[in-house]
């Protein structure tokens, strides 16, 4: 995601004009690589393409990081709706994870898989 997209998902310009595009972009690599660790579970990576879902869910946990970084009230209404997204997030990526939600993705596979696949012990000669 680019920080240009990221501006449809997550923070206003307004809230983003102290920082550049380069900076936005780190939030949103960290956000991304905290993404990978529920993703891995269940996908190979890199994903080669991926849905709405998981670029909302992704901006949701950028913006934290951004607010975190920047600094806001908890006990403000932006600041509990930050905190309320937050939540969203991490459910959404924890129910990847269990594999409560499935995402639609395109996954990076370095071998094709087709056919079936058989294993008996001790090897009938099937190849594996």
């Amino acid at each position: 995601m680019q920080p240009a997209e990221f501006r449809a998902f997550g923070l206003s310009a307004a809230a983003l004009a102290q920082y550049t595009d380069d900076q936005v972009a780190e939030f949103l690599i960290a956000a991304s690589d905290w993404a990978d660790g529920y993703l891995r579970s269940r996908y190979t990576l890199p994903l080669i393409s991926w849905s709405q879902d998981l670029k909302v869910a992704c901006s949701q946990y950028a913006v934290f990081l951004i607010l975190n970084h920047r600094g806001y009230d908890p006990s403000d209404p932006t600041g509990t709706q930050v905190l309320t997204a937050l939540k969203q997030a991490e459910k959404f990526w924890q129910d990847v994870d269990s594999g409560k939600r499935s995402l639609q993705v395109v996954e990076t596979s370095s071998t094709p898989r087709t056919g079936a696949a058989v294993y008996s012990n001790p090897s009938r000669g099937w190849p594996r």
